[in-house]
């Protein structure tokens, strides 16, 4: 047996003696298995701006959009809980439809979800992207709400960069 685990998904793989199989292939069970979640990425829709969040920030973009929805913008809150394989189709989808993107990630914005929405709108549909995470520079320690304000990781910041993609829109 042998069993391969991509994120919270596992595939336990039985076989009979002479049949040949490959860690490869069970990987691609569980990447299209992952896949299939898709269908449950979108939290929230709104027409205005679209907030493409993962791990711990997809609750604060949702504060976010209720504090957006107070000032009559409507926010769409996405949670692309995969950066690779990225789905293309729903960041094309939301940039279309809402003409701007806020990503929000806990972590640096250098080579993580941010850089991977603006590498694939660049060359496919350009919008307003901004991006929403920690900038390039050293980290702190501290309590995890400590850090995560300290570095600005909070709704109220997120929906004023919500507002300046809005603001960006041609």
């Amino acid at each position: 047996a042998t069993a391969v685990c991509i994120g919270f998904l596992a595939v336990l793989l039985l076989r009979r003696a002479d049949a040949p199989y490959s860690v490869f292939a069970a990987a691609q069970i569980v990447q299209a298995a992952l896949w299939a979640v898709a269908a449950f990425l979108l939290m929230k829709d709104g027409s205005d701006v679209s907030i493409i969040a993962n791990g711990i920030m997809v609750p604060v973009a949702l504060k976010a959009s209720d504090l957006l929805k107070a000032e009559g913008i409507s926010a769409r809150v996405i949670d692309m809980h995969t950066i690779k394989p990225l789905d293309e189709e729903l960041v094309l989808k939301a940039a279309r439809e809402t003409g701007c993107i806020v990503t929000s990630e806990e972590h640096s914005v250098i080579g993580g979800l941010g850089a991977a929405v603006c590498e694939f709108l660049s060359g496919t549909y350009p919008v307003p992207v901004v991006r929403h995470g920690v900038n390039d520079q050293f980290g702190r320690s501290g309590s995890a709400n400590a850090v995560l304000e300290y570095f600005g990781l909070t709704p109220e910041v997120l929906a004023e960069k919500a507002k300046a993609a809005i603001a960006m829109k041609k």
